[in-house]
């Protein structure tokens, strides 16, 4: 769920509001940006940082794992300060184990399968685009060949 972490400040790089806050028992939070198709605001992960540093980690969710923008990042380090993941490699591999962990609940099972086929859409994963990009590379490995189809057709 959203979570207000106090009014905006990119001068001292404090505030705003996160995509989605996990926070456990203890008070250990999971803050994760989920990216997809927005572009990052200023200070943006510097502030989400700098909120309980000793209790809350950063995630910087993308469809392919990008970096957010020094912009948002200043120079805070990727795997120290906050961490990137990808929907097209972390989350569809953990959809898949979700899948088969949830065999014996149907409706959440068809719920995580819908999911994971709206997230490989969006990454460009479904068998359809992989024909696309494996013919397109077909076509540019042997441009000749694909010349001399082309102009017989």
């Amino acid at each position: 769920m959203e979570k207000y972490i106090g009014k905006r400040n990119d001068a001292e790089k404090i505030g705003g509001r996160v995509d989605i806050a996990i926070t456990d028992e203890k008070g250990y939070s999971f803050f994760i940006e989920n990216k997809i198709y927005a572009s990052d605001q200023n200070a943006q992960i510097e502030r989400y940082c700098n909120y309980d540093k000793e209790r809350c980690m950063v995630l910087y969710l993308t469809l392919n794992g990008n970096e957010p923008s020094f912009q948002s990042k200043g120079d805070l380090e990727n795997g120290k300060d906050y961490f990137c993941f990808s929907y097209r490699k972390d989350i569809i591999a953990w959809l898949e184990y979700c899948y088969k962990e949830a065999a014996e609940y149907p409706m959440l099972r068809e719920t995580i399968k819908q999911y994971t086929l709206l997230i490989k859409k969006l990454t460009g994963q479904l068998t359809n685009q992989k024909m696309n990009t494996e013919i397109k590379k077909l076509i540019l490995d042997n441009l000749e060949s694909a010349d001399l189809i082309s102009k017989n057709l």
